[in-house]
């Protein structure tokens, strides 16, 4: 799936628990048949440059768009793109 808004919520949690959740504003689902959030976990793939750059984004309250896949009901970060204003 492919969602663009603005970040409204980050959690953190443990580092395969679906470790780092992004939520949109408007609290969309993120993926076809997946939640209203997509994850992150720390042994994905240039997990930390992710993590820099949805938290910037949530902090300068950027526009992101999130491109995930549903893997077991759940929306995992694949891509990502933010645009300044």
């Amino acid at each position: 799936g492919s969602v663009a808004g603005k970040i409204s919520e980050i959690d953190v949690t443990g580092g395969a628990n679906f470790a780092f959740r992004v939520y949109l504003q408007g609290n969309m689902t993120m993926c076809n048949g997946g939640q209203n959030w997509a994850y992150l976990n720390e042994a994905d793939s240039n997990y930390n440059v992710y993590v820099a750059q949805l938290t910037v984004a949530k902090l300068a309250s950027e526009t992101v768009t999130i491109f995930s896949t549903n893997v077991a009901g759940y929306c995992q970060i694949g891509y990502i793109a933010v645009y300044g204003s």
